[in-house]
């Protein structure tokens, strides 16, 4: 009997490798996405953040003063 008339034989479905194939393309995506979007916001941070005071150092203020 041939192979592709036997009524036992399950059929071969093409369509989850497609789902498949879309599931992975969305998560490679939503990766570089995120990737981007969290580099944006960390510059916009550094760029538009409060001013930070000087550091506390135990030196004195003019250190090019003479004596």
């Amino acid at each position: 009997m041939d192979q592709q008339n036997d009524p036992n034989q399950r059929p071969r479905y093409t369509w989850p490798w497609f789902l498949l194939g879309a599931v992975v393309l969305g998560i490679i995506l939503t990766s570089i996405w995120m990737t981007v979007l969290i580099r944006k916001t960390r510059e916009q941070r550094d760029m538009y953040s409060w001013p930070q005071p000087p550091a506390q150092t135990n030196r004195p203020a003019n250190t090019n003063a003479r004596p």
